[in-house]
């Protein structure tokens, strides 16, 4: 990842495990047309389970993020293609008839992004803290 040359075989198979990986992460946080939140919901409430979810969804990312090693634009571009596959999968299969789960997934897609965007950034800082800096600096 931190080569200066990143062959394009290398992009594509990181976007496409990060595809994978994006999918499947919908798939298990909130599978469509059997969504088993609602009975959590129905006990604690809707802002807590949304926040469960929201937070599965983030740690999701992170974990992602931190195991893979991908660059984040791949990260970035293979959840995008998922969540184009997703929704055009729901939308033959299923034939929703509200646009909620557009919404919903988009939701969960930014969780999990923003997941591996915050993992990315943490180690980035880790990183300049741990460096000396050069003489003669603050």
């Amino acid at each position: 990842m931190n080569h200066p040359r990143y062959d394009a075989e290398a992009r594509l198979a990181e976007i496409a495990a990060a595809t994978v990986f994006s999918i499947m992460s919908g798939l298990l946080i909130w599978p469509p047309g059997a969504v088993y939140w609602t009975d959590v919901a129905n006990a604690l409430g809707d802002g807590i389970t949304l926040t469960l979810v929201s937070t599965l969804a983030v740690v999701l990312g992170a974990w992602f993020a931190r195991t893979s090693a991908f660059a984040l634009v791949h990260i970035f571009v293979g959840g995008v293609i998922a969540y184009g596959l997703g929704m055009a999968a729901i939308a033959v299969l299923l034939h929703p008839t509200s646009p909620a789960h557009l919404v919903w997934y988009g939701a969960l897609l930014a969780c999990l992004l923003g997941g591996a965007a915050i993992y990315r950034s943490v180690a980035w800082l880790g990183q300049r803290r741990g460096a000396t800096a050069p003489e003669g600096t603050l």
